[in-house]
């Protein structure tokens, strides 16, 4: 629930990503913009726009405008802040108002698809901003490849850069590559690996075998095999629980005989802004509970609290009655002076109503601060000085919550444990004499 800061390796990634892959695609689209537009009929076209298109010609060239746009600013695209992105938003509303239009209202062609439970052909609404997201191509920046397929697309690289071709199939001319990379990478031994003939089922069972689960504790000795993906951005986004709830955690697992990773919401709709559906300070890793059960479609405002912009923690404190433990949840000043985010945050997220599952806890604290005393911690403390920091780090090993703020998205429900530690007494309200003085000495040197 504390703002979500992304180091800059994470934007110089994606940014170098988006020049490789989404600029090359954006480019593409001006030239093979009869694909686009394959299907669209004109008559269609004017009736939904109320606008009195002769050609096709004509929507063409609207699509061409806006796709040169968004070359224009593709660094803001992949890496532009929130502010940033809402500012291009309004851009694109302002000089772009038709094609707005047309994403809105779904200009659409029937696109043929495959169901495997019938025979006959089945056709499926596939609109302008269903197009426009194959052209940011999020699905392949999503998409989840086996170790198997991660290894053999990196000997397929390898191959190519020592003798200048790349192979158009897996062959045993790939073999010392593959070799190569199973020993380096995997650490399988190389023995192993010469008694087997390397075909693509040996490959998978050696590496399933190999028992290479890749977590965040060893991410680091497996990047150079993953590239830019989804994958690869939660695991350096370092993000431990769901920013959203702070209840669930979402740290990855990447192994061959399964995957997991945390859902990426897109905080501003990719179904209404395709054109952010890969912009980094869109994509929020969270749990899936609250992108897809509570989240959803939920229509997003510009003024809506975003958590790479605030720490919803500062709007809100929880409480619980000392009888029956009840789980309260109140503004904080902020929460107050910003009354409608807050509200459509608490309400969109459930948080009261999901938290009251946690009377427990709150009674637990309760109880610990009846048979913790802070005579009695600083008694302990006394004893154990050399396994502890502090009384408070002890405190904090007690109780089960930590007192420093910048802490509450290392661990699940943290945000309610030192909230009702708080309440009971746990943790004081401090004043930072430090922080005052050197404010005095800005305002100090200020007036002179």
């Amino acid at each position: 629930m504390r703002k979500i800061n992304l180091i800059s390796d994470i934007e110089t990634e994606h940014l170098e990503y988006f020049k490789a892959n989404i600029l090359t695609n954006l480019e593409n689209s001006l030239i093979n913009n009869e694909i686009i537009f394959e299907d669209v009929n004109v008559l269609e076209s004017n009736r939904l726009l109320k606008r009195n298109f002769t050609n096709l010609i004509e929507i063409k060239s609207l699509h061409e405008n806006f796709i040169a746009f968004c070359i224009d600013n593709h660094k803001i695209l992949a890496k532009g802040v929130p502010n940033e992105l809402i500012n291009l938003v309004n851009l694109v509303r302002e000089n772009h108002k038709e094609i707005c239009q047309i994403m809105e209202l779904d200009l659409s062609t029937n696109k043929k698809i495959k169901n495997k439970n019938s025979k006959n052909d089945v056709y499926e609404k596939f609109g302008y901003s269903d197009k426009l997201l194959v052209i940011f191509g999020y699905k392949e920046f999503t998409a989840m490849h086996s170790l198997f397929k991660v290894a053999k697309k990196l000997a397929f690289k390898r191959y190519k850069t020592k003798n200048g071709i790349e192979p158009k199939i897996y062959s045993k001319k790939l073999y010392p590559e593959v070799r190569e990379i199973l020993s380096e990478i995997f650490n399988i031994d190389n023995r192993e690996l010469i008694k087997n003939s390397l075909e693509s089922k040996e490959i998978k069972m050696i590496i399933k075998n190999s028992k290479c689960y890749i977590t965040a504790d060893n991410f680091k000795e497996f990047k150079k095999i993953f590239g830019w993906n989804a994958y690869t951005f939660v695991f350096m986004s370092n993000i431990r629980v769901c920013p959203y709830c702070n209840r669930q955690y979402i740290t990855p697992v990447y192994s061959e005989d399964g995957m997991l990773r945390a859902d990426i919401d897109h905080f501003y709709p990719k179904s209404k802004y395709p054109y952010l559906s890969m912009s980094i300070y869109n994509l929020v890793p969270c749990c899936k509970f609250c992108n897809s059960s509570l989240k959803g479609q939920n229509e997003i405002d510009f003024s809506d609290l975003n958590p790479y912009n605030q720490s919803y923690n500062d709007y809100f404190e929880f409480s619980a009655n000392p009888i029956d433990f009840t789980i309260n949840v109140n503004k904080t000043t902020l929460g107050i002076n910003n009354v409608e985010p807050t509200d459509k945050y608490l309400n969109m997220f459930k948080i009261k109503e999901l938290y009251s599952y946690h009377s427990n806890q709150a009674e637990e604290i309760f109880i610990k601060k009846n048979m913790y005393p802070e005579k009695y911690i600083n008694d302990l403390y006394s004893s154990f000085s050399d396994l502890f920091a502090s009384p408070t780090q002890l405190k904090e090993l007690i109780v089960g919550y930590f007192e420093d703020e910048d802490k509450i998205s290392d661990e699940v429900c943290i945000k309610f444990r030192r909230d009702i530690a708080k309440q009971v007494g746990f943790i004081e309200d401090k004043i930072d004499y430090k922080k005052i003085k050197e404010l005095k000495d800005i305002l100090r040197r200020g007036n002179k």
